[in-house]
């Protein structure tokens, strides 16, 4: 997750930053992956994402960005829908904005996903919320925990499938533009 003190995502510096929470919530259930000692917030618990600086601004880049990431942090996605409305967090007194998207997921894509880690994350773990309180959290996920409710709301855009291949179209065409 590209939050830091200063609000710029990761070493880029980009204002805007975008991840995706993966939740089970029938088993009630949030997936989070322990960052390495080679990224910032090392060994905090926190989410796939990072800074919309080769993608762009608003919303279509945002997610863009949070499957991207995902991918290349977990070598993939589980199957699932993401929320319409992602959380939007805007950091007091700079210019930095972070969405989370949240995928909700059945218990049979929960029990076949297993994360394939890239260097960025050194582990991961699929946590009751009752089992937070005891967990150093990234403070970007302590905020989106704080208000996602376990319960589904029904407002999908689209099924993961469709989203990525929303994600592939749109990044041959960045890097036809040289973007990425």
């Amino acid at each position: 997750m590209g939050y830091v003190l200063n609000g710029s995502a990761g070493k880029t510096g980009s204002s805007d930053a975008a991840g995706i929470l993966i939740v089970s919530p029938d088993l009630q259930e949030i997936l989070l992956l322990k960052r390495s000692s080679d990224v910032e917030d090392r060994y905090l618990w926190s989410i796939p994402g990072g800074d919309s600086k080769k993608t762009g601004n608003g919303l279509e880049a945002a997610i863009i960005t949070a499957v991207t990431e995902s991918n290349e942090e977990m070598g993939g996605l589980p199957t699932g829908r993401i929320r319409e409305q992602p959380y939007v967090y805007h950091k007091p007194g700079i210019d930095f904005t972070y969405k989370t998207f949240i995928l909700e997921i059945d218990p049979d894509a929960r029990e076949s996903f297993v994360p394939k880690l890239n260097w960025e994350n050194t582990d991961y773990k699929w946590f009751r919320r009752d089992e937070l309180k005891s967990v150093k959290l990234h403070p970007g996920v302590e905020e989106v925990l704080d208000n996602y409710k376990f319960e589904p709301d029904g407002s999908f855009n689209c099924t993961l499938k469709v989203l990525q291949r929303l994600c592939q179209k749109n990044l041959r065409v960045l890097k036809g533009r040289g973007k990425t």
